[in-house]
């Protein structure tokens, strides 16, 4: 809405602008009739002098309508900058005014070459405008030219108003050199950046350098005129719907990661406009999951690492609740043994990103786990480079099992083979396992016989035990005491 302060200095060039270029095509009019000595009454009497008062208007309306763009886009640039005027951004107003005060001069000139020479009930010739005043008033010889030989089409046509194209010409090219003096401000301020247009970068966002994308927010590239709303609402959803086309037709998992990545800056500039539907973003890369799934078990590592960007994406924004598993099968269009079918290969892949991707997938679907899972995941424990991300999605999985003596036994045998961090991460990583007696006794023993990670790491899941906290700390008092 503040956008409207630009309205008002708007009006006011635009009528200046008029009233000062009607003037100086009248003065200029009649010096040319004093030249050219004519002596015909008619001619004579369809040119006025216009009273130089409307030329004092017209500069003092081209004046004020300066100051006020001045003012409006130093309001609109910082909320300081009335007070401050820095000296950047002084003379950027200056040059603002100036394009307002020019539009306005140019308008003028427009509407005088579209209104160069009014007919004042002349009848001229519409070819070559030599007077046929004196010429038959009725009839194709009437409509005829004796200086060109030209007939007019109808007698309407005997009193077209001349227009002058240079005139008209010469208005138009400060309006053309509006958009490079803007851009050359831009230039200024942000570098050689400044001077690309940002409709052209946004039709060809997809062939853009890193710096040109903003993928550090350079000044002036795409996603920083984005950040800093420096974009029109048309240019931001034409990027959106670019953006969303390239992630559907792709085959390029690194293709899918960029638009993804813009999409998401373009949404958050649109303030909300995407409010009607929040998961548009999931929706689009939803269409390519089973593409993105695939990509985690390449032998390329860029892609892996791309397509594990691109998912972590789709999830973002999302809440583990009971709907989440058929939001992703809304999102994606596959049905749970679809889902599963896919889950179920990544836990075997040799790439740690495809087996904790595949992991996720099952704790978002909260399968229970059969003897051939439990199995599978005891191998994926028992690795000695098992990551944190894998044990806390393997024994959110194990939570599930419905026997729970050997899910003791796979938590048992791994916490026994593994050691330093990675016996840390078991323990931190327990949920909902700690209430079982044995894991519980296995976290108790740690407070008691570990060292100060392991004591940090089983306190975190015992502290979670209702009417446990009291016990808890006082055993880890204990342990400091004895230390």
């Amino acid at each position: 809405m503040l956008y409207l302060l630009y309205l008002i200095p708007a009006i006011l060039c635009l009528w200046g602008g008029c009233l000062v270029a009607r003037l100086v095509a009248n003065r200029i009019e009649l010096r040319l009739l004093r030249r050219k000595k004519t002596s015909s009454p008619v001619i004579a009497s369809t040119v006025v002098r216009r009273s130089t008062w409307w030329s004092l208007v017209g500069i003092g309306s081209l004046a004020l309508g300066g100051v006020a763009a001045f003012l409006a886009h130093a309001i609109l640039s910082d909320a300081t900058a009335v007070v401050e005027f820095s000296s950047n951004l002084s003379s950027e107003n200056v040059l603002v005014a100036t394009l307002f005060v020019g539009a306005g001069l140019s308008a003028g000139l427009v509407f005088i070459g579209w209104r160069f020479d009014p007919s004042g009930g002349r009848r001229r010739c519409p070819k070559c405008w030599y007077d046929l005043s004196g010429a038959v008033a009725s009839g194709p010889e009437g409509r005829r030219c004796p200086e060109c030989g030209h007939e007019a089409p109808g007698e309407s046509a005997l009193f077209r108003t001349r227009r002058s194209r240079a005139t008209i010409a010469v208005a138009i090219l400060p309006l053309v050199l509006a958009p490079v003096v803007y851009r050359g401000m831009e230039a200024r301020r942000v570098g050689w950046r400044g001077w690309i247009p940002t409709t052209a970068m946004v039709l060809g966002w997809e062939y853009l350098s890193a710096d040109l994308r903003g993928d550090n927010f350079e000044p002036g590239s795409l996603k920083e005129r984005l950040n800093e709303d420096e974009t029109w609402q048309w240019q931001v959803q034409l990027l959106c719907v670019r953006c969303e086309r390239q992630m559907r037709r792709s085959s390029e998992a690194s293709s899918i990661n960029l638009a993804a990545d813009m999409f998401g800056d373009a949404e958050r500039a649109l303030h909300g406009n995407y409010a009607d539907d929040p998961w548009a973003i999931q929706r689009a890369i939803g269409s390519r999951y089973k593409f993105l799934t695939g990509r985690l078990d390449q032998a390329n590592a860029s892609e892996r690492r791309l397509a594990i960007e691109v998912l972590a994406q789709f999830f973002m924004g999302m809440e583990e609740s009971g709907t989440f598993e058929a939001e992703i099968r809304s999102f994606t269009g596959l049905t749970r043994e679809d889902l599963l079918s896919l889950a179920m290969p990544l836990l075997d892949s040799q790439y740690s990103e495809a087996r904790e991707h595949g992991l996720g997938l099952l704790v978002v679907l909260q399968h229970v786990p059969d003897s051939v899972l439990v199995g599978r995941l005891e191998a994926l424990l028992l690795d000695p480079a098992v990551t944190w991300w894998q044990c806390h999605a393997s024994l959110a999985i194990l939570e599930k099992a419905a026997d729970r003596e050997r899910v003791r036994q796979v938590f048992v045998k791994a916490i026994g083979s593994q050691t330093g961090a990675i016996r840390a991460n078991f323990l931190r990583s327990v949920g909902a396992l700690r209430d079982d007696p044995v894991i519980y006794g296995v976290l108790i023993e740690a407070i008691r016989t570990g060292d100060a990670s392991l004591v940090k790491a089983a306190t975190y899941p015992l502290a979670r035990i209702p009417g446990k906290e009291r016990e808890v700390l006082s055993l880890v008092v204990e342990r400091l005491e004895r230390n």
